[in-house]
């Protein structure tokens, strides 16, 4: 298991990668007594990172369940919100990893 320099360089590596992250407050190494890791991430995406998950996220619908599917007019709010940043559908779904 890692140490304190684990934590201090992904944490600097974090920052490299997204100059605007800011740390709030402390972690605990999320390893449970069972060495299971656990993990919550809680975070409001402006509309261009949002735009490119709902982009990964319909493009892998559309690789899962076909394009016929995915064409249905009940998917035109969020193929306009990803084309062309119409308002977001509404819909806040958890990202599941």
């Amino acid at each position: 298991m890692g140490g304190d320099g684990d934590f201090d360089r992904l944490e600097k590596r974090l920052i490299s990668v997204v100059p605007t992250l800011r740390k709030h407050g402390t972690l605990t190494p999320p390893i449970g007594k069972d060495g299971k890791v656990g993990i919550q991430f809680i975070n409001n995406f402006d509309a261009a990172v949002g735009r490119f998950l709902a982009k990964v996220a319909f493009n892998y619908l559309a690789w899962f369940m076909g394009p016929e599917f995915v064409l249905r007019p009940e998917f035109d709010p969020v193929r306009n919100f990803i084309r062309h940043g119409a308002e977001a559908p509404g819909v806040v779904l958890p990202i599941l990893a």
